[in-house]
């Protein structure tokens, strides 16, 4: 027998290496316009470092926090183990490395009252503390993380624009979808969520005003190994959902990848040689937009290579969804290896 909520709401955050940003994470969510006895946090500590309890011990809340240390299961897992363990009626899905604005819950909450089978949306900028490199200042525009300018109706939205990192729906509709796909262990879960959300007829709507701020800076070659290491999820989301992805599409992208793949050392070249002269000239700010564009092409470049790159790694899977057979030695790491990022565990 399934146990009745008994709060508002739970907000449910995967902790994994985050001991930088967790404590001001925590204040922000204890520091809300809504009551503290109407909601809760559920921290899972994806390994049991113990980090994260001892952080909440140190930091005073009024809210109750819950943390639930596992043995490292991964992202996915981790966010189902929390919903399992919430008391909320609504499920909003954060990480550690997120400072709620002090009205992110309110916001989630009322649009929750107003209709009852809904996912909810809410904006997630760059915390103004994270450095403004060129890549961030790109990755905060329409890179291939957020990309919330191309969102045209906002009442409306594409299962494509669930992130997890500021999304809420009820626990009930969670529980029918039977939450998230544990097949997924990284990247694409969310996107998953959102086509099942759709099959059922369940809007997805944005509130550009519910803004959860992103501490997570990061460089061009950390991010070419997180494309490689997502890209394996698109593969799995094209066999479940035959009809939400383009293999068509892919298909050509992977035919020309050999190559794509010799010029990646170059592109890297280009890219960098490119921010240092640009920085010589001041502050990335000062920057001609049309300077500013060139480099953001270079990243867009680079970084679809990559992808495609860790696509093409999954060689008997690409085979069989896309009808590519992969040379031997088409492997991203073999171009330049002394250039090219490890694809390491070190964050969700």
């Amino acid at each position: 027998m399934k146990m009745r909520p008994s709060l508002a709401l739970s907000v449910v955050m995967p902790f994994y290496k985050n001991e930088r940003t967790f404590a001001r994470s925590l204040a922000s969510f204890d520091n809300q316009t809504v009551a503290p006895e109407q909601y809760e946090l559920v921290v899972i500590d994806d390994g049991a470092s113990g980090v994260a309890r001892s952080i909440v011990d140190q930091v005073p809340h009024r809210i109750a926090v819950t943390v639930l240390e596992p043995v490292h299961c991964g992202q996915t897992a981790a966010t189902n183990l929390g919903v399992q363990n919430s008391k909320g009626q609504i499920i909003l899905l954060s990480c550690a490395d997120i400072y709620a604005a002090p009205d992110l819950v309110a916001r989630h909450l009322s649009h929750h009252t107003e209709r009852k089978r809904v996912g909810v949306l809410g904006y997630i900028p760059y915390d103004k503390s994270v450095p403004k490199t060129p890549f961030m200042a790109y990755l905060g525009g329409d890179g291939p993380q957020f990309a919330f300018g191309k969102i045209t109706n906002p009442r409306n939205i594409s299962p494509f624009f669930v992130y997890a990192p500021n999304f809420s729906l009820r626990l009930d509709l969670l529980q029918e979808l039977g939450s998230f796909d544990e097949q997924f262990d990284y990247g694409y879960q969310d996107s998953d969520l959102g086509l099942r959300l759709h099959q059922r007829n369940v809007r997805i709507i944005y509130d550009v005003n519910a803004v959860g701020y992103h501490d997570h800076p990061i460089d061009l070659g950390a991010f070419v190994a997180r494309q490689r290491r997502i890209a394996p999820g698109l593969l799995k989301l094209a066999a479940k959902y035959p009809q939400a992805v383009n293999r068509r599409y892919f298909g050509n992208e992977l035919t020309r990848l050999q190559n794509d793949l010799a010029k990646i050392p170059t592109l890297l070249a280009q890219a960098n040689d490119l921010e240092t002269r640009l920085l010589a000239k001041g502050a990335w700010e000062n920057v001609p937009e049309s300077l500013q564009k060139k480099l953001f092409q270079l990243y867009d470049t680079i970084l679809h290579i990559a992808f495609i790159g860790g696509i093409a790694e999954q060689k008997e899977t690409t085979a069989h969804l896309f009808g590519v057979e992969m040379a031997p030695n088409t492997n991203l790491s073999a171009q330049s290896p002394q250039k090219m990022p490890r694809v390491v565990d070190e964050n969700h």
